[in-house]
C-alpha cells in the first residue's frame, strides 16, 4: 500500500554571513539588526565591516551570522560558517586576506548552499576583471559611497538576495541600492556591455530611479549557469528536497516509497512552478522527475541508497530591457 505524500517546505533562504578582519577570532555570531550589531560585535569590526552590516539591513536583510578572522584565519572562519545555514557570504574586508576570492569560491562550490558576493580590490580601477570563475561566485563593481567614504557594496547585495524571493525569480538585477549616497565613480553604458560579458554586475546611476544593480550574473563561464537566480533556484530547491525527503531513510526502498518520494517531490516541483519560477506552460514542461529502477542500480536498492533525478526549465533573468524607439514620418513625396 502506498504512503501519503509528505508536504515538503521550502527551506529559508535568506540568512547571510560575513567575515571581517580582526586581531583574533571570534567565532559566527547571529545578527538580527544593526543595532544588534553595534551591541554585540562592532568592537572588532573594521569600517568596511560596519558598512556591510548596515548596508545588509537597509536593503531588506532580516538575519546574519558575523564573524572575525586575523589575516592567516580565514580558512578556520570558512569552516566555522560551513556549520551554519547560509544563503550567501561575503567578506567586507577581502583585501586583508591572501587569495580571499578563490577562498570564498571554493568554501560555497564544497558547502554547494550558498554563493559568495566578490568586489573589486579598489574602488576605482583601470580595468576590472573578475578573481575567479565559479557558479557559486557573484561579482559587483564599482564600491558605494555611504557614511562619506567608498566601501564595497558586499553587504548591500546580500541584503537585496535575501530579501529577493527565490521562487520567483531572486535577481537583484534592476533594483535599486538602499543606504548610500552615491556610487565611487560612474561606468558608462559601453563600459557595462564590456563588463557584463566578462561576469562582471555593474552598479549604476540612473536618473530618476537611482543606483542600480545592472547585472545579475556568475562569474561562471558555463553558459548553464551565468545567471545568479538560477544557481539560487537550484540551490533552493536542492535543499528542501533533501531535507523534505529526510522521513525516507526510515522506510523500506522499494516500489512503495518511490512512488511516494516522486509524488512528494512533484507537489513541490508544482508549486514552485506556479508563482512564476520556471519556463512551461504546463508543469510537465518545467520539470521533470524520476526515482525508480532507472536511477538506481540493484547495488544502490541493497545498500538503502535512494537516488532520483531532478530537471528544471529555470526562467532566465532579464538583466536588461531594451527598447528600439523611432518616429513615424510621413512618407517623402
Amino acid at each position: 500500500m502506498e504512503q501519503a505524500a509528505a508536504r515538503i517546505q521550502g527551506i529559508a533562504f535568506n540568512v547571510a554571513g560575513l567575515i571581517g578582519v580582526s586581531e583574533r577570532a571570534v567565532a559566527p555570531r547571529l545578527i538580527k539588526s544593526f543595532s544588534d550589531f553595534q551591541q554585540h560585535a562592532a568592537k572588532q569590526a573594521s569600517s568596511f565591516m560596519a558598512c556591510a552590516v548596515k548596508g545588509f539591513f537597509d536593503n531588506g536583510g532580516s538575519i546574519c551570522y558575523v564573524s572575525f578572522a586575523p589575516k592567516d584565519g580565514l580558512q578556520k572562519a570558512l569552516d566555522a560558517l560551513a556549520k551554519e545555514k547560509l544563503s550567501s557570504l561575503a567578506c567586507p574586508d577581502l583585501e586583508s586576506y591572501a587569495s580571499g576570492p578563490k577562498f570564498l569560491a571554493a568554501h560555497c562550490e564544497k558547502a554547494a548552499d550558498r554563493i559568495c558576493v566578490l568586489h573589486a580590490s579598489e574602488p576605482v580601477m583601470a580595468k576590472v576583471s573578475v578573481p575567479v570563475h565559479s557558479s557559486f561566485a557573484a561579482f559587483y563593481h564599482p564600491w558605494v559611497e555611504a557614511a562619506g567614504v567608498s566601501v564595497p557594496p558586499d553587504g548591500h547585495i546580500l541584503g537585496m538576495l535575501a530579501h529577493a524571493d527565490v521562487r520567483s525569480g531572486g535577481t537583484v538585477a534592476g533594483i535599486a541600492l538602499k543606504g548610500l549616497s552615491g556610487l565611487s565613480h560612474a561606468i558608462s553604458e559601453a563600459e557595462t556591455e564590456i563588463l557584463n560579458t566578462q561576469g562582471v554586475n555593474v552598479l549604476r546611476f540612473i536618473a530618476g530611479r537611482g543606483n542600480l544593480v545592472w547585472g545579475g550574473r556568475t562569474t561562471s563561464t558555463d553558459s548553464d549557469w551565468k545567471y545568479v537566480a538560477v544557481r539560487r533556484l537550484t540551490i533552493y530547491l536542492e535543499q528542501s528536497i533533501q531535507e523534505g525527503t529526510q522521513w525516507a531513510v526510515f522506510e523500506p526502498n522499494g516500489e512503495n516509497l518511490w512512488a511516494t518520494v516522486r509524488r512528494t517531490v512533484a507537489n513541490f516541483l508544482h508549486e514552485t512552478w506556479r508563482t512564476g519560477a520556471m519556463q512551461g506552460k504546463k508543469p510537465e514542461e518545467a520539470f521533470f522527475l524520476r526515482c525508480d529502477k532507472t536511477t538506481m542500480t540493484q547495488a544502490d536498492i541493497d545498500a538503502g541508497r535512494l537516488v532520483m533525478i531532478v530537471g528544471i526549465a529555470p526562467v532566465r533573468p532579464a538583466e536588461f530591457v531594451i527598447f528600439r524607439i523611432g518616429q513615424w514620418v510621413k512618407p517623402g513625396k
